[in-house]
């Protein structure tokens, strides 16, 4: 008995396929990967189906929904909305720089590094 391949399988669990479409064994492999092509593009129709639904029903992301509902709660609570800079200078963020590191900082993102906290992962 074949077993979808190891793509295969990767390639069907992005498309959020059951469990019961992954443990599929098959007699042969022409078999096994005719049933992929027709379960894949069903699944790619799905998918393409939800995000229709998404842009004609939502229009927007749930989790802006989400925060906008979040804000108004809080700020109806006495809370104050604060909105901070979500962007860095790709010339920044691709240099690793950290403010420990100050020969290395170049003048006009100095000021920037006072507003910043950075996270490093080892």
């Amino acid at each position: 008995m074949k077993k979808w391949t190891q793509i295969q399988k990767s390639r069907l669990v992005e498309l959020n396929a059951k469990a019961l479409d992954l443990s599929q064994e098959f007699a042969h492999e022409k078999l096994r990967n005719q049933t992929f092509q027709k379960l894949e593009n069903a699944l790619v129709n799905a998918q393409k189906l939800e995000l229709l639904k998404t842009r004609n029903n939502l229009q927007r992301p749930r989790l802006c929904t989400l925060s906008d509902q979040l804000v108004d709660v809080l700020t109806s609570k006495g809370f104050v909305q604060v909105t901070t800079i979500t962007s860095i200078p790709a010339s920044v963020a691709s240099c690793k720089l950290v403010s420990s590191h100050p020969q290395k900082i170049n003048k006009q993102y100095k000021h920037l590094f006072e507003h910043l906290f950075f996270i490093q992962y080892f």
